[in-house]
């Protein structure tokens, strides 16, 4: 599309993400608090059962010497008795096990706190190790898709709100090609980042090559006039991030911005495939002030385990509406499907080879 144009993007590392997959020490420790007893309490659990049998077996002993017609019925009970305790001290290992095999191939995907417990819940009646089709219904409860938002009927305005570093900017792009190219709409893209070294001329570079109206906006009152400004199909808002330490800017007045114009509005949340569970819940807490209505989760190629696509969507009770698994513009984008968002969790898994591009 774009003729052979090639594209460097450029973004300041997030301060906000922890490194993704290697599990902190007491994440799974956290969870157990409200999962499974723990090995000391079914351990003694077990120790009493064991207990109780030793003592009907030196009941039933004594039964056996007496000669008295009922005794019989008390000697059948009494067996009765003993081999359901059998039967439990046998369940007890038995669950202990299957909890475990659970465990570990949630685990393996790199789901955590409450995502892991959830899923764990969700599996309490399989038999035996969880099959992929098990995993992908357990896991599918726990994420939901939304709209893909350039599809949408009317005028849509698309704000993009999250970290630093997180891709937004190269979404943006992303998003207008597909306006423009898939539902032959008309663009203006507004950029409010005036912080990265080269930030506007990247977005000048997408536009001129799009077709797109580009404007840069420094303030609130900035924004607002661009928007009623523009008389194109999609606005998409291209905000510069922040870290926590930060005071509100232009990505929170979005929430309360007036226009004369009547949008449809998305505002997605951008976040990065392999975020950590923590990080999903703090960073779900730190952007509420913006609204969000949505997730776009970027960087699925840069992670052998994407479960920010599950840990996000919990932390923030939103749906996915747009995944990105690379740089290429307008290819490594897609609408959100259950399909495509279970096809990248599982492929973490040890049944599934890693993809880099999510199935259709």
């Amino acid at each position: 599309f774009f003729g052979g144009a090639d594209f460097e993007v450029t973004a300041t590392s997030p301060d906000v993400l922890s490194p993704a997959r290697a599990p902190r020490s007491n994440t799974f420790a956290d969870a157990a608090r409200f999962s499974a007893p723990s090995n000391v309490d079914a351990e003694q659990l077990r120790n009493d059962v064991r207990s109780e049998i030793r003592a009907l077996r030196a009941v039933l002993a004594s039964t056996r010497s007496e000669a008295a017609a009922p005794t019989t019925n008390v000697n059948d009970a009494l067996a009765r008795e003993l081999e359901e305790l059998r039967e439990m001290v046998a369940e007890l290992g038995a669950d202990r096990e299957l909890t475990g095999k659970k465990k570990k191939r949630l685990a393996a995907l790199g789901l955590e706190g409450n995502a892991e417990r959830t899923a764990n819940r969700r599996l309490k009646h399989v038999k035996g190790e969880p099959t992929d089709d098990e995993l992908r219904t357990a896991i599918g409860s726990l994420v939901d898709v939304a709209e893909w938002p350039i599809a949408a009927e009317g005028r849509s305005l698309i704000a993009l709100v999250g970290p630093t570093g997180v891709g937004k900017t190269t979404t943006a792009a992303k998003l207008a090609a597909k306006a423009i190219i898939d539902h032959d709409k008309t663009v203006t893209l507004i950029t409010t980042d005036s912080y990265r070294v080269g930030a506007r001329e990247q977005m000048a570079r997408f536009a001129d090559l799009l077709g797109a109206e580009l404007v840069v906006v420094e303030d609130r009152p900035g924004l607002a006039a661009a928007i009623d400004k523009s008389r194109s199909d999609v606005i998409i808002v291209d905000t510069a991030g922040r870290g926590p330490t930060e005071p509100d800017g232009i990505e929170t007045a979005l929430a309360r911005l007036k226009t004369k114009a009547a949008f449809k509005r998305h505002t997605l949340l951008c976040l990065p495939a392999a975020l950590r569970e923590l990080d999903a819940r703090a960073l779900a807490k730190f952007f509420a002030p913006c609204k969000p209505t949505a997730l776009a989760i970027t960087k699925i190629d840069e992670t052998s385990s994407p479960v920010g696509l599950v840990h996000a969507s919990i932390a923030t009770r939103l749906g996915v509406a747009v995944i990105c698994f690379g740089q290429r513009v307008p290819d490594d984008i897609a609408p959100a499907t259950p399909e495509r968002v279970l096809g990248a969790v599982l492929a973490a898994g040890p049944s599934e080879a890693p993809a880099s591009a999510p199935r259709a």
